[in-house]
C-alpha cells in the first residue's frame, strides 16, 4: 500500500509533557516521518504566525498537567492554542485527540469548533488511546503490542478523498527528490558545488539562449528553475502512473442545488485554469481588457461569434408553425435582443499567445494577441462553435459565471508595453493557453478545399 501519512513535515504534536508524546515521536522516527513537536502549555513554543500547512494534528487536551480545571478554563486554553497554531481557513486537516481525557472534554471541543474556532474547524476529529501507553493515568510508559502507525493509517484511510490527496502530496515530495538525484550527480563533497553550479548554469543557458549573459543573476537562476519545472511535471506524471491507490473506492456524491453547482464548478475552474494576479501584461496567457476599444469593431466581432443557426433553431422550437416571411423578422429581433443582453456585462479582451521562449530569449518583436470577449455563461448556446472560434469552460469572475470567447480571425500583433491603459484581468494556466495556441496553429495552417 502506498504511504498516506504525510512525509513532508506536515504533522504536528501538541503535548505539555514530552515524555507522553514519546510513543508518537518514536513511531514517526522509526518510519522516517518528519513532524513538529510543540510544548502545548507554554505559549512561547507556539508559532509566531499560525500555520497553513498542517495536515494531521495530534492534540493533548489536558495542557495544564494534572490540575483540576473548569470547563471555562479548558475552553479558553483550547481557543488560545488553536488561534496561535492554525490559520483561519487552513487547508483541511484531521485532528487526532492524543489524550487521556478526550471523552471528558468532548462537549467543550464541539462547542468551540462550532463557534469561536469555526474558521479553524478540522474535517474530522478522531481519537488515539494514549491510555494504551499510560494506563490508569500512569506517568510511566507501558509496553504493549499496539501498532500506532497502522492505527494512524486506518484513521486517514477512513476518509478516502483525504487519503488520496495525502498520497498525491507524498508523490509530489518523492518526485522532487527523484528529479534532484537524477539531474545533480552524487559527486564527491569537494566537487559537488562546482558540478552543481555548472549544471544550473547550463540549464539557464538552455532556457535563455544567447541572452543568458545579458540578464541579472536572479533571472539566470529563475531560468534554471523553469527548466526543472518542465521536467518535474513529467516526473510526477510517471509516479502517479506507477503508484497503487490506497483502498480505491467510489466516492459518494451528494446532490446540490443546480445554481450552486454551476457556481461551484466555475470557481473550481478558476483554480484549475487561471491565475488571478499576473506579474506583467507581457506574459503568455495574460488576458487583458481593452480600456477604450473601437465600438464598431467589437460589435462586428460579436455579430460574427453569434451562431445564427442556433438562434434560428431556438425560435423554430418555440414557434414551429411560423411562416418564413415572419421567421426572418423574428430572427433579427432575437439577435438584437441577445446582443443587447450580452453588452450589459461583456468585457472586450485580448489574450497574449506569444510563446514563452520568445520572451525569455528576447526574440519577440511584437506581442501576438487573439482578440475576444468575456460574456456571461448563460449565452454559451448562442456561440458559434466553428474552427475559427474558441469557447472556454465556465469561470467565476466578479461573482458572475463567464466564458471567454475568441475568434482566431481577430489575430493581431502589437506592442503591449506601449499600451499602459490596458487592464490586466488574469492569466491562463499552461494547459488552457496550449489548447488555444494549438487551435490557432491549426486555423492558420488549414489548407481549405477547392471544389466545383
Amino acid at each position: 500500500m502506498e504511504n498516506i501519512i504525510p512525509i513532508n513535515g506536515r504533522i504536528a504534536i501538541v503535548d505539555d509533557k514530552p515524555k507522553e508524546a514519546m510513543p508518537l515521536i518514536r513511531t514517526f522516527s522509526h518510519n522516517n516521518i518528519p513532524y513538529v513537536y510543540i510544548k502545548g502549555d507554554d505559549m512561547n513554543y507556539l508559532p509566531q504566525q499560525p500555520e497553513n500547512d498542517i495536515r494531521i494534528l495530534f492534540f493533548d487536551l489536558n495542557l495544564i498537567g494534572g490540575q483540576a480545571v473548569s470547563y471555562k478554563q479548558v475552553k479558553s486554553i483550547l481557543i488560545k492554542t488553536f488561534t496561535k497554531l492554525i490559520a483561519p481557513n487552513n487547508y483541511p486537516y484531521v485532528l487526532i485527540l492524543w489524550s487521556k481525557q478526550e471523552k471528558e472534554y468532548e462537549e467543550i471541543i464541539k462547542t468551540a469548533f462550532d463557534n469561536e474556532l469555526k474558521d479553524r474547524k478540522p474535517i474530522a476529529i478522531k481519537s488515539l488511546p494514549k491510555t494504551v501507553y499510560f494506563p490508569d493515568f500512569d506517568e510511566e510508559e507501558h509496553s504493549n503490542n499496539f501498532d500506532l502507525f497502522d492505527e494512524l493509517k486506518k484513521i486517514v484511510q477512513a476518509i478516502p478523498a483525504y487519503s488520496y490527496l495525502m498520497q498525491w502530496e507524498n508523490i509530489v515530495h518523492d518526485s522532487s527528490d527523484e528529479l534532484l538525484k537524477g539531474i545533480f550527480p552524487n559527486a564527491e563533497p569537494q566537487e559537488w558545488e562546482n558540478v552543481t553550479t555548472n549544471i544550473i548554469n547550463s540549464l539557464g543557458q538552455a532556457y535563455l539562449g544567447k541572452h543568458f549573459s545579458d540578464v541579472s543573476f536572479e533571472d539566470r537562476i529563475k531560468a534554471s528553475l523553469f527548466v526543472l519545472n518542465m521536467v518535474y511535471i513529467d516526473s510526477i506524471d510517471n509516479r502517479v502512473n506507477q503508484c497503487s491507490i490506497s483502498d480505491p473506492q467510489k466516492l459518494n456524491l451528494q446532490a446540490i442545488d443546480e445554481q450552486k453547482s454551476e457556481a461551484f464548478k466555475a470557481t473550481l475552474n478558476n483554480k484549475l485554469l487561471i491565475y488571478t494576479n499576473p506579474n506583467n501584461i507581457c506574459e503568455p496567457g495574460v488576458v487583458f481588457q481593452y480600456s477604450n476599444p473601437t465600438k464598431d469593431y467589437f460589435e462586428q466581432f460579436l455579430h460574427k461569434v453569434l451562431s445564427i443557426i442556433s438562434i434560428r433553431r431556438e425560435i423554430i422550437s418555440k414557434k414551429p408553425d411560423l411562416l418564413d416571411s415572419l421567421l426572418k423578422k423574428e430572427l433579427n429581433l432575437r439577435i438584437n435582443q441577445i446582443k443587447q443582453e450580452i453588452q450589459k456585462t461583456w468585457m472586450k479582451i485580448g489574450v497574449v499567445v506569444t510563446s514563452s521562449c520568445d520572451y525569455a530569449q528576447k526574440k519577440k518583436t511584437f506581442d501576438r494577441i487573439v482578440q475576444g470577449v468575456i460574456i456571461e455563461s448563460r449565452f454559451v448556446d448562442y456561440i458559434n462553435q466553428g474552427d475559427a472560434f474558441y469557447t472556454s469552460p465556465v469561470i467565476r469572475y466578479e461573482n458572475r459565471n463567464y466564458i471567454v470567447v475568441l475568434n482566431f480571425n481577430y489575430f493581431i500583433t502589437t506592442e503591449l508595453t506601449n499600451q499602459p491603459s490596458h487592464i490586466t484581468l488574469f492569466k491562463m494556466r499552461r494547459q488552457m493557453l496550449a489548447e488555444i495556441q494549438s487551435k490557432l496553429a491549426r486555423h492558420i495552417s488549414r489548407q481549405g478545399i477547392m471544389n466545383l
